[in-house]
């Protein structure tokens, strides 16, 4: 195949991301033909733009792009049914390396918002898989400031020395690309399906490319679990947008995609949906959402 004119249109829809091609063309086009004849899974359809891009020697960042393309059109499955990852950076936990009665005290009140967050998913019918990582610690050092019973509410534990591996010598940036999207092929769940919270910038933005859905990065983690907690495929609390001034019922009227709607979108706390170290921690969370 000649792959520059699907380089020229990613290219393209890079730069207007509101430009889509007729779905008409997707399904007459052969190049596309097997995504639609080898199951529909997020990782068999990954695996089958792999294929594409390594005959149109497509980065991974551009077969990612391509992958929500082929999603926006309906022509591969939007959104995973039944199953969530959520990727948290511990360094912007707030647990200090040097153990105290305050880091106790804030690690039970961690465990207290993530045993809700996790009824949270379950009341929603919905697998929650929760992965933590550390740019500055190995994986040892974070299972010993997080502790055994924080600990064990996360399925994958990922320190520094984990990390490294994800990045290439000769493009040191994907690493975050890499990472995220060896989660979304891991846990075989759509990108949309992921949700990631960072306070670091180029964390933030790299989920944002990818169509992951983030917590304010301006907030805290219990700021962020909250958010998570508040966000189902079939129910979901009225947010902000951050930097907007919209309201996540203003975005799904305006996209018209469900919650798709969210995909690559920075959400942050409303007034009305209060933070949960503020309530009864009988109930974390505000049962109107």
């Amino acid at each position: 195949m000649n792959p520059q004119p699907l380089k020229e249109y990613l290219d393209y829809q890079n730069i207007n991301p509101n430009s889509l091609p007729n779905p008409i063309s997707i399904y007459k086009n052969d190049l596309f033909r097997p995504l639609r004849q080898n199951g529909q899974s997020p990782r068999d359809i990954f695996v089958a733009l792999s294929n594409i891009a390594q005959s149109a020697t497509l980065s991974i960042f551009q077969t990612a792009q391509l992958q929500s393309i082929l999603e926006k059109t309906n022509y591969v499955r939007r959104v995973t049914a039944d199953k969530d990852v959520i990727l948290l950076d511990i360094d912007t936990f707030g647990l200090s390396t040097q153990e105290s009665s305050a880091n106790e005290r804030y690690r039970t009140t961690l465990l207290q918002y993530i045993n809700e967050l996790m009824a949270r998913y379950s009341e929603n019918q919905r697998n929650l898989k929760l992965v933590v990582f550390s740019e500055k610690m190995n994986s040892w050092e974070v299972k010993s400031i997080m502790g055994n019973l924080l600990s064990a509410k996360f399925d994958q534990v990922y320190g520094r020395e984990m990390l490294a591996p994800f990045a290439t010598i000769t493009e040191p940036e994907m690493k975050y690309v890499n990472f995220m999207i060896s989660l979304s092929t891991y846990y075989d769940v759509n990108r949309v399906n992921m949700k990631v919270f960072s306070n670091k910038s180029e964390i933030m933005d790299t989920a944002k490319s990818l169509g992951t859905i983030l917590a304010d990065r301006d907030g805290d983690i219990l700021d962020a679990i909250t958010i998570f907690a508040n966000i189902h495929p079939k129910k979901s609390a009225n947010l902000f947008i951050k930097n907007t001034g919209d309201t996540l019922s203003d975005l799904l009227k305006a996209r018209n995609m469900g919650y798709y709607s969210m995909a690559g979108e920075e959400l942050t706390l409303k007034r009305n949906v209060p933070k949960m170290r503020n309530i009864d921690t009988q109930y974390l969370f505000d049962k109107a959402a």
